[in-house]
């Protein structure tokens, strides 16, 4: 749960700048919310990150009421900020659309629930493998009906299409490690690490 909290607040914070309208002053409000948006679930994510069934009807509940009972145990704990609060009580309910002139908390909240999406695709839990970088892309690329989203769109300029730390195939049949973006989203700076007959290279070419 852990790790899921910084690897969105991580992206979200740098692909933050890319948004319409973005304002320095929101930075603070979302670096805390992507941070504490499961605060009231951390226990149960750990345990289905382990868990190789089915949720059951209580787990399913318990993920879905989460994000108001996340923002309930942050108000008393103290926290009285009201875009972190709604932040973290709709980032997995803030509508898509046009991202231009949305208030700071509907702009948080809807760049969260996309790095949300994004991350929880490359996160392998017992159940299921790491889906594909190419496939978590999509995922954040795209909103609910369907249509390209701004925040998507700015978390894979942000990202690349191929994060650094991700492995890839080339066409000449090598394996390789992303090493690095660049401005093309499609084509990272990667090392070859193994070669097509499937031994590892004596020295990895860059």
């Amino acid at each position: 749960s852990a790790n899921h909290s910084l690897f969105v607040s991580v992206p979200a914070s740098m692909a933050c700048g890319l948004l319409p309208g973005w304002q320095a002053a929101w930075t603070d409000a979302l670096t805390l919310a992507a941070l504490t948006m499961n605060v009231s679930v951390t226990q149960a994510q750990d345990e289905l990150a382990r868990q190789a069934g089915p949720l059951s009807q209580a787990q399913r509940d318990t993920l879905r009421e989460h994000p108001e009972r996340s923002a309930e145990l942050l108000a008393a704990m103290g926290v009285d900020d009201p875009v972190w609060l709604h932040a973290v009580r709709h980032h997995h309910t803030a509508p898509s659309g046009p991202m231009a002139g949305r208030p700071a908390e509907e702009t948080i909240a809807r760049l969260i629930r996309r790095a949300d999406r994004y991350a929880a695709r490359l996160s392998p839990r017992k159940s299921r493998p790491a889906s594909s970088a190419t496939a978590a892309a999509q995922v954040a690329l795209l909103d609910e009906g369907g249509h390209t989203d701004e925040a998507g769109q700015a978390l894979i300029r942000t990202l690349g299409l191929y994060p650094p730390g991700v492995w890839v195939q080339l066409q000449c049949g090598e394996i390789a490690m992303v090493l690095r973006r660049t401005p093309v989203a499609k084509c990272p700076i990667v090392a070859s690490l193994v070669a097509k007959t499937g031994l590892p290279l004596a020295v990895p070419a860059l």
